[in-house]
C-alpha cells in the first residue's frame, strides 16, 4: 500500500491536475522502481512535505539514493534543469530523471534542520555560503540558470531581504555577515 503524506494529499486536492497526478502516483512509483532497480522505504513525512512524494531507497548495487516525484506546481517547473546544471554543487546530485513523470533519482540525502528554524543571521550565513558556491557556475550573461533547484528567491525568502525588498543577491551583499562569504 502506498503511503502518501497528509500535507501532500491535501495539496493534491487543490487542483484537478494535481488530483490526477496523485491518482497516477502508485503506477509511476512502480514503473521507476522497476526501471531503476529500487527497494523503497516509507516516504519522508512532516510539515514540509507538500509538493512531492520523496522516499529513501536502495539500488540493486546497494547504493543509497532518494526517489522524488514532484507534483505539478510552479517551483517544480525548472527543477530538473537546475539540478542538471548545478550537478551536485551546491545542490544534491541528480543521478537519473524522467521529465514526463517529474521524477528524480537523487544521491542519498536526508532532511535536516529547515533553514527557517534558524535565527535570521544564521540563515544569511547559510544562504551566502550557497550563493558563493553557486556563483562559481553562473554565466554572467544568464544569471538565473539554477532557478527551480533551490536557488530561486523562494529558497531564501526567510533572508532579511523580505524586510528590505531587495533582490536575493543584494540582500546578501548588504549584510555584513553575508559579505564575508562572497
Amino acid at each position: 500500500m502506498l503511503i502518501v503524506p497528509e500535507r501532500l494529499a491535501a495539496a493534491c486536492r487543490e487542483t484537478p491536475e494535481r488530483h490526477t497526478w496523485l491518482e497516477r502516483l502508485p503506477h509511476a512509483i512502480r514503473e521507476l522502481q522497476d526501471r531503476w532497480s529500487l527497494s523503497l522505504r516509507d516516504p519522508f513525512d512532516g510539515s514540509d512535505v507538500s509538493c512531492a512524494w520523496v522516499a529513501p531507497a536502495v539500488r540493486a548495487d546497494g547504493t543509497r539514493v532518494v526517489l522524488k516525484l514532484g507534483m505539478p506546481h510552479m517551483e517544480a517547473a525548472g527543477e530538473l534543469e537546475g539540478l542538471r546544471f548545478w550537478d551536485g554543487d551546491p545542490t544534491v546530485r541528480l543521478l537519473e530523471s524522467d521529465a514526463g513523470l517529474n521524477a528524480m533519482l537523487l544521491e542519498a540525502c536526508e532532511p535536516g534542520t529547515p533553514l527557517r528554524d534558524l535565527p535570521e543571521p544564521e540563515q544569511d550565513v547559510v544562504v551566502a555560503g550557497l550563493l558563493r558556491r553557486a556563483s562559481r557556475h553562473v554565466d554572467r550573461q544568464n544569471p538565473r540558470p539554477g532557478e527551480g533547484a533551490g536557488m530561486n528567491s523562494g529558497a531564501i525568502s526567510s533572508c532579511s531581504r523580505r524586510k528590505q525588498k531587495l533582490s536575493p543577491l543584494d540582500a546578501i551583499l548588504s549584510n555584513p555577515i553575508g559579505q564575508r562569504f562572497l
